[in-house]
């Protein structure tokens, strides 16, 4: 599960210029405006990270209430509302997330540097309320009804770490390490699995972000599944290699997912993960590469293969400015994800900052 809040030291804290009262604390690879003379370098700090959606009645949040509430209606009836942390530009400089001193939070005192503090906060990931309300307000109709929850026992969920969590992946160890680099799709995400010796009278999973999903009219996960013969081709795959359970995950794109910001006419899966399930390994990326082209699917696109990227790019900055640009549509990319070739244990995403601060909901 990802860290969506968790307690950080202030890394440096820099001057904004021409900003009286306001500077950036880094943390870690995150940069955040902060009150001047708030934090200095080596102070303990909580830090909240963009797509956070927090309590709206703790009160130690209501000043972000006028630029960060967020509201659900139906019918004019309010179903949630939640404070949404994303990406801004404060003063010409970008901020990342929220960071907080510690004595303000007393049921923090006894964790330690690097704990995750999400639940103890009840913090969720925004996108999943969004899902969860979309689907009350019945604006959410893609997914249709859960059969369950999403099957972790058996897979990941497909939420990749960010490059910024990660600045100790900068000290030389990986400047060797290959990496397959891949656009990161603006769609919906979707796992297809076939696990005939988990459950075995019913093998095939259909899962949206988090739940299994029932077969029935209007729903696309299954529409695409069908429209793919993805049963078919996953039972064929896992005879093929020892009867494993396999997964399968991608990307739906099209009409209604996500604002289709690239404009597709028609619904479109791209496959960006494979996952043996049996033997608890990814399969790798040359190998997904040419198991996708065999089984007649579409990859996501492909930047580039075997790249020394720790040893091209160097720095934060440099994998910032590295997955920057448009996609073959003409629209902000949203980013690029990185995976060794070598190594199914490494790997990340980096979003692209312009996209992000185009984001308006």
């Amino acid at each position: 599960m990802r860290k969506l809040a968790s307690i950080k030291l202030i890394d440096d804290v820099l001057p904004i210029e021409k900003a009286d009262r306001l500077e950036q604390a880094v943390i870690g690879g995150w940069h955040v405006v902060v009150a001047k003379g708030q934090f200095k370098k080596g102070d303990k700090c909580l830090y909240i990270e963009i797509d956070s959606a927090i309590p709206p009645e703790d009160k130690r949040f209501e000043f972000l209430h006028e630029r960060c509430l967020k509201r659900w209606m139906n019918h004019g009836e309010l179903i949630l509302e939640t404070v949404r942390i994303k990406t801004i530009k404060l003063r010409g400089v970008i901020s990342q997330g929220l960071a907080m001193p510690i004595d303000e939070f007393p049921e923090l005192k006894d964790n330690n540097i690097g704990d995750d503090v999400t639940e103890i906060l009840k913090i969720q990931h925004y996108d999943d309320l969004a899902e969860k309300c979309g689907r009350i307000q019945g604006v959410c109709k893609i997914a249709g009804n859960a059969k369950g929850n999403f099957p972790v026992y058996i897979t990941d969920k497909s939420d990749e770490e960010r490059i910024q969590n990660l600045s100790e992946y900068f000290d030389g160890r990986f400047e060797e390490e290959e990496f397959e680099v891949t656009e990161k799709f603006d769609g919906s995400s979707a796992t297809y699995i076939y696990a005939p010796n988990i459950r075995k009278d019913d093998p095939f999973f259909v899962c949206s972000r988090n739940l299994e999903l029932k077969d029935e009219e209007g729903n696309l996960y299954w529409d695409i599944s069908r429209k793919y013969d993805i049963l078919a081709k996953l039972k064929k795959y896992s005879e093929d290699n020892g009867n494993i359970d396999i997964t399968i995950q991608g990307e739906i794109v099209g009409p209604g997912v996500n604002s289709n910001r690239d404009q597709y006419e028609n619904h479109e899966f791209r496959v960006f993960r494979m996952f043996d399930a049996t033997n608890r390994k990814h399969i790798s990326p040359n190998e997904r590469q040419y198991a996708v082209l065999n089984m007649g699917l579409l990859h996501v696109k492909v930047i580039k293969n075997n790249f020394k990227a720790f040893k091209e790019l160097k720095t934060m900055e440099g994998f910032l400015e590295f997955v920057k640009g448009k996609t073959d549509r003409g629209h902000e990319r949203e980013g690029m994800v990185f995976k060794s070739v070598n190594n199914g244990e490494i790997h990340f995403k980096v979003i692209n900052n312009d996209y992000l601060l185009k984001q308006k909901d």
